[in-house]
């Protein structure tokens, strides 16, 4: 529910239109609106397919939309579990 809130409801507009070419397949995006902060996760099954510099490419239109918070790129993988 918290999801819904927090990235649905707030770009429902773009969501109901179809448009999410800005997110390009970034895998997690989790905003934290009291902080001003947002973390741009990318999941891969192995760590040597992860690709910061990708994701950094991937989330650049996102992250101009919230200029304002602080942004953290990390990679996750199964090893990470």
């Amino acid at each position: 529910m918290n999801f819904w809130f927090r990235f649905i409801y707030k770009y429902r507009s773009v969501v109901e239109i179809g448009n999410l070419t800005y997110l390009k397949e970034i895998d997690i995006v989790a905003v934290n609106d009291l902080e001003k902060s947002i973390i741009f996760a990318e999941i891969k099954r192995e760590k040597e397919n992860i690709s910061i510099a990708g994701l950094k490419d991937k989330a650049r239109n996102l992250e101009a939309q919230l200029k304002d918070y602080h942004a953290e790129f990390i990679g996750l993988s199964i090893e990470d579990m």
